[in-house]
């Protein structure tokens, strides 16, 4: 009870005093609207070069970071909204298979394409070709799942558990 009566003052404070904890404590995790993005857009437009801190004091209850990954990820007019070319998507897969996914270093082979878009189509390449690869290093390989292989393991023993209605004839149940 001491704990939050203390960290209740703490944030009383900080927003009588203006401090860094102002109204950015309800922002977390909150989408942006369409009203915060024509504020950012405007004033990044106003303080360019960019001073992030001072574009921030525009949307309140947004940070600093907040405001520049939605700048940098999503509204600049350079990043390019259109859709992959089978060029890029072969270009992806060759850059995953080499660096593994490393979003942001990728994202510099890609002119116009944030570290999220290569992210999502990766994801979404993936999710057609029903291949799941687990990109950790540059040393991999797709794997393609096989029923029969996965339940290999478990034997006979284990798919007659999840076939047998009757618990008494089950080996399961027999050897408890």
């Amino acid at each position: 009870m001491k704990l939050q009566r203390v960290i209740g003052i703490v944030v009383v404070l900080c927003c009588l005093m203006g401090g860094p904890g102002e109204l950015r404590l309800e922002a977390r995790g909150k989408r942006f609207t369409p009203e915060e993005d024509k504020a950012l857009i405007a004033a990044v437009q106003k303080y360019r070069p960019m001073n992030w801190e001072r574009v921030a004091e525009w949307l309140p209850g947004r940070t600093t970071r907040q405001c520049r990954d939605r700048w940098t990820k999503f509204l600049d007019p350079n990043i390019n909204h259109g859709p992959f070319s089978p060029e890029e998507d072969a270009n992806l897969r060759q850059l995953i298979e080499e660096h593994g996914s490393k979003w942001t270093l990728l994202s510099r082979f890609f002119p116009g394409r944030s570290d999220v878009q290569l992210k999502n189509r990766y994801l979404k390449l993936n999710r057609k070709r029903k291949t799941y690869v687990l990109p950790t290093s540059g040393d991999f390989k797709p794997v393609q799942p096989n029923k029969d292989e996965f339940w290999e393991p478990f034997g006979d023993k284990f798919l007659g558990l999840l076939w047998n209605d009757d618990p008494k004839e089950s080996e399961f149940s027999r050897s408890l």
